[in-house]
């Protein structure tokens, strides 16, 4: 006959686990918060990770069945692993979860990741495996559990979580995620509309694409069309670089530089198109790119439609995925 554990002799690894947990949902964001330095992230850091653990506390104690206990270990693991993911975006590019993310899902950025912190991901799923295989026997000697005072323990973590909402890596994932796949609206009022009209800023009656009639010269020289990522002032700024871009510096004092104008070309594909198609659209949106697919700019007349119909055979060399934010979408719709 087997004995049974006393509840004595299972507090003890019990308390042990819980601190673990808790040290593991706090220190990635807290550490996260630390490098922005920011110190409000931190206490908001504080009251939502004690919300979520109490949460999970009290949804332990009820997981009862083998299905429940892995689908509680499931949650937590999950829960972990963005935590970590959150703290290494934050060190690669001093953000967390934003749109950007899901701008940048691709596989290179996925090698990458593996490249510069290889070990630190390896030693992540060690530390997660044998967590899947600790937690549910740790489950198994909640037995006992506080049923006065569960649901008071839940709201108060709500609570908790919903007053510190913005330091949960879970929401702002779930932010990310809701603008990132929520379509553009954009809405002019008549009046402003109007009035661009007017002011020849905005032109309505573009001939299609498929209209077009272009013409090369008796001697057709080869264009270049040069895009510099994250180009500007900046590069040629530098006290420690003087010399960095001298002919682009000239170019600014022969010219000087429009520093009130919005420039349209916040992304990559923002000001490829815009160039390319005369406009100065913002792309506010990231995923909806307007590039990709039946969109708006598939459908205008850009250069790309011009010089092929001219004879021109336009070919892109690029160091990024052809996918990235519909950049290939928009060159294949246009000639390339």
């Amino acid at each position: 006959m087997r004995s049974q554990a006393s509840p004595n002799s299972s507090r003890m690894p019990q308390a042990l686990f819980w601190l673990m947990v808790g040290l593991a949902l706090w220190t990635p964001v807290q550490w996260a918060e630390w490098q922005r330095d920011n110190s409000q992230g931190q206490w908001w850091n504080l009251f939502a990770t004690a919300g979520w653990l109490l949460v999970l506390w009290v949804m332990a104690w009820r997981a009862q069945g083998r299905l429940s206990r892995t689908l509680w270990s499931g949650v937590l693991l999950g829960s972990i692993f963005l935590r970590v993911l959150h703290a290494g975006l934050v060190h690669f590019s001093g953000q967390g979860f934003t749109v950007d993310v899901f701008l940048h899902l691709e596989w290179r950025s996925v090698h990458l990741a593996l490249a510069q912190y290889g070990l630190a991901i390896a030693v992540l799923f060690v530390c997660l495996g044998l967590l899947a295989v600790v937690a549910p026997r740790v489950l198994g000697f909640c037995r006992v559990g506080p049923q006065r005072g569960a649901m008071t323990a839940v709201v108060t973590g709500l609570a908790l979580m919903l007053l510190a909402r913005g330091g949960l890596p879970e929401y702002q994932l779930l932010r990310a995620a809701q603008a990132w796949f929520t379509p553009l609206q954009t809405e002019l009022a008549p009046e402003l509309l109007q009035r661009w009209q007017t002011a020849s800023w905005l032109q309505l009656d573009l001939l299609p694409k498929e209209k077009v009639k272009a013409r090369a010269a008796d001697a057709p020289k080869n264009l270049i069309l040069l895009y510099l990522e994250s180009g500007g002032r900046a590069l040629f700024d530098l006290p420690r670089w003087p010399d960095l871009m001298p002919n682009l510096r000239a170019l600014d004092q022969q010219y000087g530089l429009a520093t009130d104008l919005h420039a349209s070309a916040f992304i990559t594909i923002e000001g490829i198109a815009n160039s390319q198609c005369g406009t100065l659209l913002p792309f506010q949106h990231d995923s909806d790119s307007m590039a990709a697919g039946d969109k708006v700019f598939a459908r205008m007349t850009c250069l790309g439609d011009v010089l092929q119909r001219a004879g021109y055979q336009n070919v892109w060399l690029g160091g990024a995925e052809m996918g990235f934010a519909g950049k290939g979408a928009f060159l294949q719709a246009h000639g390339y």
